[in-house]
């Protein structure tokens, strides 16, 4: 039994030894590694140093004319934008203008029409003494065939103006329902 625990410790003692023997082996190879890790991880000279600052700079100043040029299309869009605002603006002036023209045309000729209802009125009024006198007398026949010419003609100038300001009429609400 003493042989055996004899083997034993003979056996710690020779594992302990070649342990003590590697574990210098093992320990330089582990500072090595974790040294060449950290130089790795370390910047070592300036050179390298100025080289990531300088790779930094050119990231940043790309990254910046990327933003200047989406900058300066932005605002192209915005000027095209406000040149198309200005045309329509001038556009809708110039149909509101259009429209107060319109519409100014339209009083003038239903002032027209108003003369010329009154005017009518007047020739009905004359051609209704004309009939009473053509019942007194006989020679008066001629003059109020023509006071019915006339009337005929003012009738036909009021239908040509029924029709125009129909005309206009359609033309203005054409023009309304466009705007």
């Amino acid at each position: 039994m003493i042989e055996q625990a004899v083997f034993f410790a003979l056996g710690i003692l020779v594992a302990g030894l070649l342990g003590l023997i590697i574990l210098p082996a093992l320990w330089w190879r582990a500072v090595r590694l974790s040294t060449r890790r950290l130089e790795m991880q370390v910047h070592l000279s300036m050179d390298e140093v100025l080289a990531e600052r300088d790779l930094l700079r050119a990231e940043f100043a790309l990254v910046q004319n990327r933003l200047e040029k989406l900058l300066e299309r932005e605002r192209d869009l915005r000027a095209q934008e406000r040149i198309a605002l200005g045309g329509a603006r001038v556009e809708l002036l110039s149909r509101d203008e259009s429209l107060a023209e319109l519409r100014q045309a339209l009083v003038e000729r239903d002032e027209a029409l108003v003369r010329e209802r009154v005017a009518l009125v007047e020739t009905q009024a004359q051609l209704g003494a004309a009939h009473l006198l053509l019942d007194d007398r006989n020679a008066a026949s001629a003059q109020i065939s023509v006071l019915e010419e006339q009337v005929q003609g003012l009738l036909q100038k009021i239908a040509e103006r029924d029709a125009r300001l129909a005309e206009f009429e359609l033309h203005r609400r054409e023009t309304s329902s466009a705007i």
